[in-house]
């Protein structure tokens, strides 16, 4: 079987990290609801939240509001959250 071109994998994965849903948008059993879901993801991939907000269309205050129930719900950092939309992303490519 042939391997898929760095280029293709990048693609793939572009096209994951924009859609608003990626497998396993709940952490260890909590679901998170779709804005919390993309929220995490845009801030995981290194956007402030200046940034994530101009992106989503919303107040700077609602992204920080809604990292913050991320973190009360998951007990999940930027760090630790940042790690889990890689990882969830990686297993979304197997």
């Amino acid at each position: 079987m042939p391997r898929r071109s760095d280029a293709a994998r990048v693609s793939e994965v572009r096209a994951l990290l924009r859609s608003p849903f990626f497998p396993g948008s709940g952490i260890d059993g909590v679901r998170l609801t779709a804005r919390q879901a993309e929220v995490a993801r845009i801030v995981a991939l290194g956007a402030t939240a200046e940034k994530a907000a101009a992106e989503l269309g919303i107040p700077k205050n609602t992204v920080v509001s809604h990292l913050r129930d991320v973190k009360k719900r998951t007990g999940m950092g930027r760090f630790e959250l940042t790690r889990w939309v890689f990882d969830q992303l990686e297993a979304a490519l197997r």
